[in-house]
C-alpha cells in the first residue's frame, strides 16, 4: 500500500474552531489506515518541526492538504507552513531550483521539483452552499466553481512535481 501524508491546515478561531477539517482529517486517516495505507498526519496548529515535515513530504506517495478557505485563500498559518517547509526543502529534497538553466533562462520555470510520482489532493472547506458557486445569478461567485478559490495553490504542487490525485471533488 502507499504512504500518505495528511496536512491539516486549519487555523482555529473562537467562531470557527476547525471541527469540520479535524473530522475530515480523522475520517481520512481512519479510512486510509483501514485500507492498509501508512498514514502520517500533521496538524499545523499543534506545531511542527520544519525538517521533519520536509522528510514527511519526501516519504509520502500522496499528500492530502486539508484546510478551510479563509478570505478566498489558505489560512496564513498554512501558508507559513508551506513557506517554511518548501523553502527548507529547496536543497534538493523537495526542489532543486526552479527548473531553469543558464543555457536557456527563460524556459522550464517551475519544473525543478524533486517529487515526481508523488500525487496530491487539495481538500478545502468553504462556509458556503454549493448553490453560492453554481448559480450565475448569485452575485459573489457568479456561477464559478468552488475550485477557483484554491486554484492558486495548484502551481505550488506542480513546482514540487506532484501529480493531481483528483481535479475537483464535492461533498
Amino acid at each position: 500500500m502507499t504512504k500518505i501524508l495528511i496536512v491539516n491546515g486549519t487555523q482555529p478561531y473562537d467562531f470557527a474552531p476547525g471541527r469540520l477539517n479535524a473530522t475530515l482529517t480523522d475520517r481520512a486517516r481512519s479510512l486510509l489506515t483501514s485500507l492498509g495505507h501508512e498514514v502520517r498526519v500533521t496538524t499545523i496548529d499543534e506545531g511542527y518541526d520544519v525538517q521533519a515535515e520536509v522528510d514527511n513530504h519526501v516519504w509520502a506517495d500522496t499528500v492530502i492538504m486539508q484546510f478551510p478557505v479563509n478570505w478566498m485563500g489558505a489560512p496564513w498559518t498554512f501558508k507559513k507552513y508551506m513557506d517554511e517547509v518548501y523553502t527548507a526543502g529547496m536543497d534538493g529534497r523537495l526542489c532543486a531550483g526552479d527548473g531553469r538553466h543558464a543555457r536557456d533562462p527563460k524556459a522550464n520555470y517551475g519544473t525543478g521539483g524533486s517529487l515526481q510520482g508523488t500525487s496530491y489532493l487539495l481538500s478545502a472547506t468553504l462556509n458556503a452552499p454549493a448553490e453560492a458557486f453554481d448559480d450565475p445569478a448569485q452575485p459573489f461567485f457568479s456561477g464559478h466553481v468552488a475550485g477557483r478559490s484554491v486554484a492558486p495553490l495548484a502551481p505550488e504542487r506542480q513546482i514540487l512535481r506532484h501529480d493531481p490525485a483528483a481535479q475537483l471533488c464535492r461533498l
